[in-house]
Parts: structure tokens; sequence; C-alpha cells
């Protein structure tokens, strides 16, 4: 758990870096200033509504620009409703360093309604591009339609310029609806190194998306991708328990070289109470056999990159090409039956989990 938040953590602080770097006002707000206003955003978010028109209040008042926009930043960090109505005002008049912040707290605050401008925003070309792509940003805060589809458009619009381009992603992120998981998912079969699209995924939680992104690691385990991408969306999916790709973990941490990645599956395994082992080969290809024999029928074949669940193991060893281990009755994929020699297969041996260790 600790793990997953400081992921989602670094990932929305990788998210506000890329929009001019300026989450923050650049000049230094008097300390005790700042500390009144995060009191009153802690109080505001607790149901005090004097609170949050003492905020709103600073928010339209205040002679400092910088203690206005921190206050604007602070209403939508806390999600602070009430003051919506100055948010409004504050953006039609006041200057932009307090407005960029205003524009993206228009979101954050969830009030359908302010869809319409912050659209009016982003669509304006004569604004500053931090207050555009603070308007692209916000946008993911909202679950109309319109909004994903104007996202979808300026990811291709905007192709060119990777900053905007990945705050139109993390946005689809952001938005955490089913229509913003799918178009992610496309997004990810056209681009599939794009680790902007995986943080996106991982922000979005969306369980509709589960088992395409199930489907994509395992062509990734096929191909030998294993990249940051591949870990990054194996550890969602590991975090949320998905129990249709215990396989996929099965097979990733049996082929996967990255001791972090492995460490997670075997906590996963432990938590999920894995009960099945699985097996991998070490060779190009093995064939299934009838019976556990080098004499048998041959029944198929395993490849390697690929995975199979073990039913049962020989009750002895035996001797093959100087190796001695047991025979495996497997059922791969394709539901093919058959035996294979532990010789040249890596095990996960779902008995002796609390015994592995990782480097």
């Amino acid at each position: 758990m600790i793990k997953k938040l400081l992921l989602i953590s670094a990932i929305h602080l990788l998210l506000f870096s890329i929009i001019g770097c300026e989450s923050t006002p650049k000049k230094k707000v008097p300390l005790s200033i700042e500390q009144k206003i995060v009191k009153l955003a802690n109080e505001g978010k607790k149901g005090n509504q004097n609170s949050v028109n003492k905020l709103a209040n600073i928010l339209g008042k205040n002679q400092n620009s910088e203690v206005r926009a921190l206050a604007a930043q602070k209403i939508g960090e806390y999600g602070l409703k009430g003051a919506n109505k100055q948010l409004l005002n504050s953006l039609e008049m006041d200057d932009d360093t307090v407005r960029k912040e205003v524009v993206l707290s228009l979101g954050k605050v969830r009030v359908e309604s302010n869809f319409k401008k912050v659209l009016a925003v982003w669509k304006n070309l004569k604004e500053k591009n931090i207050l555009r792509n603070r308007a692209l940003q916000s946008l993911g805060y909202f679950k109309q339609k319109a909004a994903i589809n104007t996202i979808v458009k300026a990811i291709k619009e905007y192709s060119y310029n990777r900053t905007r381009k990945r705050i139109a992603i993390l946005a689809l992120g952001t938005s955490k609806t089913r229509a913003g998981a799918q178009q992610l998912i496309k997004l990810l079969k056209k681009e599939k190194s794009n680790y902007t699209i995986a943080e996106a995924l991982v922000i979005a939680k969306q369980q509709s998306s589960y088992d395409q992104i199930r489907k994509f690691l395992n062509k990734r385990l096929y191909y030998n991708e294993l990249d940051s991408n591949f870990k990054t969306l194996v550890t969602l999916l590991a975090n949320e328990k998905y129990k249709k790709a215990i396989p996929t973990f099965a097979h990733a941490f049996l082929q996967s070289n990255n001791s972090e990645l492995k460490k997670t599956l075997l906590e996963t395994f432990k938590e999920m109470n894995l009960n099945n082992s699985y097996v991998t080969p070490t060779v190009t290809k093995l064939n299934l056999r009838a019976r556990p024999n080098t004499r048998a029928k041959i029944t198929g074949s395993l490849n390697a990159r690929k995975i199979a669940t073990v039913m049962i193991k020989s009750p002895i060893k035996h001797k093959i090409d100087g190796k001695h281990d047991f025979w495996y009755k497997v059922k791969t994929g394709g539901n093919k039956i058959g035996w294979l020699f532990g010789g040249y297969l890596k095990i996960l041996n779902h008995k002796n989990i609390d015994n592995i260790e990782v480097d």
C-alpha cells in the first residue's frame, strides 16, 4: 500500500512539474499567511463554511497577487466548492498570476458547470501557454463526454508538443472515467513504450481497463519487452489484486530480472494466497508428452516466453541429458495438457513462496 501511494504521489508531482514548474507561486508568501491559508483550507474541508468564506475573501481582496494565487490553489487542492463563486469572479477579474491557479482549481472543485469557463480558456489562443496548459489539465476533472473529447483532440493536434501532449494524456487519467481509460488503452496500443500513458492508467484506476492491460502485458512478455512501462502496469494490477492477471504476474516473476518488480509480485502472491504453481521453458521450445517420459507421444509444445499451470508432478525424479528433475503435468494457456521435464523449466512453486528470496 505504501508503494502504491508513493507511486501515485510521484506521478502527480511529475504532472505539476511539467506545466511550467509553477504549481506554487514563484515569490515567497510570508510563512504566517501561508499557514493561515492552509489552516482555513483544512477547516473548510472539514465542513467549516466560515473558513471557506474567509479563504474566498483572501482570494478576492488580498492586495498581494501571490497570496491570492496561493488561496486559489488551496481552494482547488482541498475541493472547497463553497468558494466556487469567487473562483469564477477571479477568473474574469484577476491577473494571470492568480488566474493560472484559478483555472485549475475550477476543475479540482468538481463543479460541472465550470466546464464551459475552463473550456473557453483552453480554446482562447490569445491566452498565455501556462494558462492554456492549466485549462487543459483542469478539463481532466470534468466527467462530461465533451471534456474527454476535447482532451483527445488536443493529444492529436499537439502530438508535436511533448509537454502539452503529456498534460493531455495525464488529464485523461485524472478524469477517472471509463471513457478516459478506454482512450488511454487505444493510445497504449499505438505507443506501447510511452510511459506517460502508463502513469495515466495508474491515476485512472478503472477496472474496466484491467483485462485489456493484462492482454497488453502478455504481449510484452512474449516479445520480452519488460521496460519501465511494463513494470508500472504490472504493479498497477498487482496493487489492485486483479485475480485474472495471476498467470501474468507469475510469468513476469519468472521472466523479469527486475528485483524491485519481483519483490512487489512476491508480496502480491502472499496477499492473494497463490494456490497454483507455474512453469516456463528455459529453452526455445519444449514438447508436451502424453506421459512423463521422452518416448511418449508428443501432444503439443510450450514455447519460451509462454507459461503453463502445473497440475501435478511425477513421484520420482528422472535423469535426462545429465539433469535430474521431476516431470510436470501442465495445462497451457491454449488448454493443451501434457508433461514437461523440469530440467528445462523455470518454476514458481506456490508452496515455497515464503522461502523465495530476491536479490
